[in-house]
């Protein structure tokens, strides 16, 4: 399943005749049936993946009877993304100095867990990261495995939902001055008390408290 480059018409049997359907860049069609088959995969964890991407807002989905028209969200940055990734050196492909955890509750979080990347965590990760490019093309690369791994600790040691912790993440990197200090999620995880109570009450970033 990959996303269309380019605009393109697609055909389509809908069991009475072929038609046509209008495919935009960083789009592609769905069938659940085939898709499955193709990946050797169970239909109902094909379905539960694609579900928990369009709820982390990483896609967006529209159903027709016979197919299903599937947006990547931010496609264009991937492709940036991409890009820029092909000309990183191998030193600058890890991310140094990580903040140390702040909440008492990590001495004992054994948690070694790697996460792929359709996971939750691994995609609130990436996207900080994409969110970050917006504003400093140039920022290097981080190791995402560590991000992930802060963004599972706010799920399930600071119990953050993953809708809150993608509404931070926004707001951070659109506010004039938290958007050059919120750098990780580490820094993300640490603050986010404090931010959470700035974006609820609508106020830009202050230059304090830091």
């Amino acid at each position: 399943m990959q996303a269309n480059h380019k605009e393109a018409w697609v055909p389509v049997n809908t069991g009475k005749g072929i038609i046509e359907v209008k495919v935009s860049s960083g789009q592609f069609l769905f069938g659940r049936k085939s898709a499955a088959k193709k990946l050797n995969m169970k239909e109902s964890t094909l379905r539960n993946r694609i579900k928990k991407l369009q709820n982390m807002a990483n896609l967006d989905i529209k159903s027709d009877t016979h197919y299903s028209l599937i947006t990547v969200i931010n496609w264009e940055s991937y492709q940036g993304e991409e890009k820029k990734e092909d000309r990183l050196k191998d030193s600058q492909r890890t991310a140094k100095g990580q903040p140390k955890d702040t909440n008492k509750n990590d001495k004992n979080d054994k948690n070694e867990k790697t996460f792929i990347s359709d996971s939750t965590e691994y995609g609130l990760s990436e996207l900080l990261f994409n969110e970050i490019l917006k504003n400093n093309p140039n920022h290097k690369k981080p190791n995402l495995q560590t991000w992930a791994k802060e963004i599972d600790r706010m799920i399930r040691l600071d119990k953050r939902t993953p809708a809150d912790i993608r509404e931070m993440i926004i707001w951070v990197q659109g506010d004039s001055f938290w958007k050059c200090n919120i750098l990780s999620a580490a820094k993300l995880r640490e603050k986010f008390d404090q931010l959470w109570v700035k974006m609820k009450n609508g106020s830009k970033g202050d230059k304090y408290d830091f």
